[in-house]
């Protein structure tokens, strides 16, 4: 062969001509062996590592991803059923009471006790005024000015998460206002049609816009089936 043949030959080998042969001969290295040790891969702190070193770190990286993602899964299922444990305690007490003032009343307990809530503020509709005076804390009217403020729970008709504005604390959870830095407001019911329960935590990051609501959703439906009748 010529010099010049040569030459045309080699200026053929691509970088793509050569990933393309290796994708369709992946045992390459296996009958060339040698080769593995010899070639290196740069790296952007300790210089050049072998192949080697370099198919083991990737290895161990995405093993490490793995386990992660594993234990993360792993930590969602637990916690899914506490979550479940819960709905059914409160379900059950819910179940036991007849009136409208102990079913309120158990819905707050619950909050506090079983979702662990570091405030609860509930605002109940009583468009017929049939509460009794042990709920009228609870009672507030759809159309008050201050309900405007939270336009987007009535429009959304579902929970949402997120930090609320000062005066939005300030309305929900007086005293204990400064303290809250994450919020979850449930509708009480599918529309919304009486009221919403307001869950605040110190913790900014318990109720974040991001947060999966599937089991605040289930709550919601919860709460709308203890109080129906009632009203």
């Amino acid at each position: 062969m010529s010099i010049q043949e040569s030459n045309i030959a080699i200026d053929e080998i691509t970088d793509a001509a050569v990933a393309d042969y290796l994708r369709e001969n992946p045992g390459f290295f296996t009958s060339h062996t040698s080769l593995l040790g010899k070639l290196e891969i740069p790296h952007p702190t300790k210089g050049a590592v072998s192949l080697i070193e370099y198919q083991v770190k990737v290895l161990r990286e995405k093993n490490e991803r793995l386990n992660k993602k594993l234990k993360e899964m792993f930590g969602a299922a637990r916690g899914n059923d506490k979550l479940n444990d819960r709905m059914f305690h409160l379900a059950g007490a819910l179940i036991r009471v007849t009136s409208l003032d102990d079913t309120l009343l158990v819905i707050e307990e619950s909050m506090y006790d079983d979702f662990e809530a570091d405030a609860v503020a509930i605002k109940f509709f009583d468009p017929h005024n049939i509460a009794p005076e042990s709920c009228k804390e609870y009672v507030i009217k759809k159309d008050e000015p201050r309900m405007a403020t939270f336009d987007n729970l009535f429009r959304a008709k579902r929970p949402l998460c997120g930090q609320l504005k000062p005066s939005q604390l300030d309305y929900l959870f007086a005293k204990q206002a400064k303290n809250i830095h994450s919020t979850a407001l449930i509708p009480i019911g599918r529309k919304c049609e009486y009221g919403f329960v307001a869950i605040g935590s110190r913790d900014r990051k318990r109720f974040i816009p991001s947060k999966d609501i599937v089991f605040l959703l289930h709550l919601s439906e919860l709460l709308g089936s203890a109080l129906q009748g009632k009203v």
